[in-house]
């Protein structure tokens, strides 16, 4: 989500700084001219160093470990060269360089603690809300022998699993997510009053019995097509992930269409910057809920004769 909105930003900043319409939303210091292009620099070439720096600076930043064998190979592949830190902002590299230390200016103090600078462990997005589970962990497969009886069956609780490799107990990810500033949005509270007119329903309620049962019902009757649907969405490690995807699909929209790159940089700046958001806004109701999942509702569940 991150990652998706600040690499789309870069891009659209450069757009903007070779000349186009200045949107009035974008931060002042990406938007202005940043001194102009000379009266060459409003050709496709300009804008593709540009963006590419732009988008370069912004990897690296997100994804140090990748830096040699992906971006770096990438940009030497286009001609770049990669120890170009210029701040001359009538060139398309110095461009590309300044938008994007404007961008992580504003984005490494955004609440999603990518510098680690809020925690005293420095860990890169740890929590430093204090979240802590209502129920303790408990191991994968639970069983239909596994006692309840301590549970709360209307909170999260989180599982123990053998990984291929250890055992593992993954915590809340993102649990600070909820504190991140949004795009479109003022802060992440404008959600909280939505969030709370809606939600899940409660154990023992009725309803929560009944969606638990249809739940069952909806799993035991899928498709095979809906099973695919179903794996092609949930994405494990080093996959795209699901925010990824819809990059993705517009990678394929910009291919069909023959987009030009004013096109792209318009479409994946709306793009991400609403995929940024949408992430916050779930987190939300993460937090404000911080509902139990399927796997484990389930099991609780009064047998009926229906």
């Amino acid at each position: 989500m991150e990652q998706c909105s600040i690499a789309g930003r870069a891009r659209f900043k450069n757009w903007t700084a070779n000349g186009r319409t200045r949107p009035v939303h974008c931060p002042q210091l990406c938007l202005r001219r940043l001194g102009g292009l000379r009266p060459d620099g409003r050709g496709n070439w300009n804008k593709n160093q540009a963006i590419s720096f732009a988008a370069y600076r912004a990897a690296v930043d997100l994804f140090p470990g990748d830096k040699g064998v992906v971006f770096d190979a990438l940009m030497a592949s286009l001609g770049y060269d990669i120890n170009d830190n210029s701040t001359d902002t009538t060139t398309a590299t110095g461009i590309g360089n300044v938008t994007c230390d404007a961008i992580l200016a504003i984005r490494h103090n955004d609440g999603s603690n990518q510098l680690g600078n809020l925690t005293a462990s420095g860990a890169p997005y740890a929590d430093y809300t204090g979240y802590s589970p209502v129920n303790p962990a408990t191991t994968v497969p639970l069983g239909t022998s596994y006692d309840y009886s301590s549970l709360n069956p209307n909170h999260w609780q989180p599982l123990t699993y053998f990984n291929g490799a250890m055992t593992v107990t993954p915590s809340f990810v993102g649990a600070q997510w909820y504190k991140v500033t949004p795009f479109a949005m003022r802060s992440a509270d404008e959600l909280r009053l939505f969030s709370a007119c809606l939600g899940p329903a409660l154990y023992p309620s009725e309803t929560y019995e009944r969606q638990a049962q249809a739940l069952i019902a909806i799993s035991a009757g899928l498709t095979d097509r809906q099973k695919m649907i179903a794996e092609y969405w949930a994405n494990g490690p080093h996959t795209e992930l699901p925010p990824g995807h819809w990059d993705l699909f517009a990678q394929f929209v910009s291919s069909r269409d023959h987009h030009t790159v004013d096109d792209d940089a318009k479409m994946f700046f709306a793009l991400t910057a609403a995929i940024h958001d949408a992430g916050i806004a779930a987190w939300v109701a993460k937090r404000v809920f911080d509902s139990v999942r399927p796997v484990r509702n389930t099991f609780p569940v009064p047998r009926t004769d229906d």
